[in-house]
């Protein structure tokens, strides 16, 4: 790892949340900043590096950020370390941390990790269309002339949704009614579709 231009200022013990330093790593320009979770989640010193056309990501120290110094900051911005992206003839960069590995085990650079992504969501989706499609089709046969998409907004944790499928068409007392038995701060956020033959 070369660092081309980098200093920081030794007598200055606090951090400030606007910290941002442009360095340049084997050739390559990086902004550093502060994680924005230092100060409001888990409180652990960071950095999180970006760059064009490099797949960023952060760094976390083991170290409270309310007691960090610049020389700790110093020695996580020295971590940094960038690895070619895998795609033949590419220029293109990624940050080697554990972390980043986790989720890029491909090793790509930012252009092509988000072309990889792309291709992988419109995979799961038309698979789970072409599930959702067959589901009804079964209902249909069943007799069920429509489903209802009911979101459940709980107090703690992420949303969700169900899917319900009805013969006759429901009303929005009984949805609503789901709704509240699942423990949803909203009860009105559902979606009545029309089954087709």
């Amino acid at each position: 790892m070369i660092l081309d231009t980098f200093a920081l200022p030794n007598d200055v013990n606090v951090i400030s949340a606007n910290f941002q330093l442009s360095i340049k790593i084997r050739g390559v320009k990086v902004i550093v900043e502060l994680e924005p979770s230092c100060w409001v989640g888990r409180r652990k010193l960071g950095i999180y590096v970006r760059g064009k056309n490099l797949y960023g990501g952060s760094i976390v120290s083991k170290k409270s950020f309310k007691t960090s110094t610049f020389l700790e900051l110093d020695m996580l911005i020295k971590k940094i370390k960038l690895g070619k992206c895998a795609v033949p003839g590419c220029k293109g960069n990624y940050l080697k941390t554990n972390q980043i590995i986790k989720t890029n085990s491909k090793r790509l650079c930012a252009k092509h990790f988000e072309l990889a992504l792309n291709r992988h969501y419109r995979k799961v989706t038309r698979k789970q269309h072409l599930h959702d499609s067959a589901l009804d089709d079964k209902k249909v046969k069943l007799g069920y002339k429509y489903k209802v998409i009911v979101w459940i907004h709980p107090k703690n944790g992420d949303d969700y949704f169900f899917k319900l499928y009805y013969k006759t068409k429901p009303s929005s007392l009984q949805i609503k009614k789901y709704a509240i038995a699942k423990k949803s701060l909203i009860t009105n956020d559902y979606k009545i579709i029309t089954l087709m033959n």
